[in-house]
């Protein structure tokens, strides 16, 4: 038991510490830990911004058709004005923006240094409201070229993370299209 007028032992640390030293650590403590706080706060702030509209950010940026299927489909649901709604049911201008994603596409390709030639894929592309890539969903059709198809899906996030349409629509949208490499449109 302690006496009256015992001072408590201190600290492992704490020996040779000043009266009032153990204050000014603690503060010192305190501050350190409202930076990081600080920090988390931020960091969880852009996560949430840059969240999907239906919450997938779980998801992977690039998947395989079939692969994540509910998810998938509750993602579909979001996004579900088309590229073709975001142009005004104008299939020339969305048939056009289509294509350039697919021209950016091979040229980050050739960037990458990544062979996309004779891949002939069916591609749902989620973009959100300010242009970037959210998400690619793709299958190969029967008569692509074969390849390590986890190799397609670490390309695809990575042009995912870069990739961002010129103005953006305003509102999510997706598009369930094809693609077929080298594309020759505009050229």
């Amino acid at each position: 038991m302690r006496k009256p007028h015992q001072e408590i032992s201190p600290l492992p640390g704490d020996a040779g510490i000043a009266p009032g030293g153990r204050f000014r650590r603690w503060k010192a403590w305190m501050a350190g830990m409202a930076g990081l706080m600080a920090l988390n706060l931020a960091a969880a702030q852009e996560l949430h911004s840059r969240r999907s509209p239906d919450g997938s950010s779980d998801l992977p940026r690039a998947f395989l058709i079939g692969e994540h299927e509910s998810p998938y489909e509750r993602m579909a649901k979001a996004y579900s004005p088309s590229l073709l709604g975001m142009y005004g049911q104008d299939i020339d201008r969305a048939f056009a923006s289509w294509m350039g994603i697919l021209r950016d596409m091979e040229e980050f390709a050739e960037r990458e240094q990544f062979d996309l030639k004779g891949l002939k894929l069916w591609m749902n592309v989620f973009l959100n409201a300010d242009g970037s890539l959210e998400h690619i969903v793709y299958y190969p059709k029967p008569n692509s070229r074969n390849m390590d198809f986890k190799d397609l899906t670490a390309f695809f996030d990575a042009f995912c993370v870069q990739f961002r349409v010129k103005g953006g629509f305003g509102q999510a949208c997706s598009h369930f299209g094809s693609a077929n490499f080298p594309t020759f449109y505009g050229r």
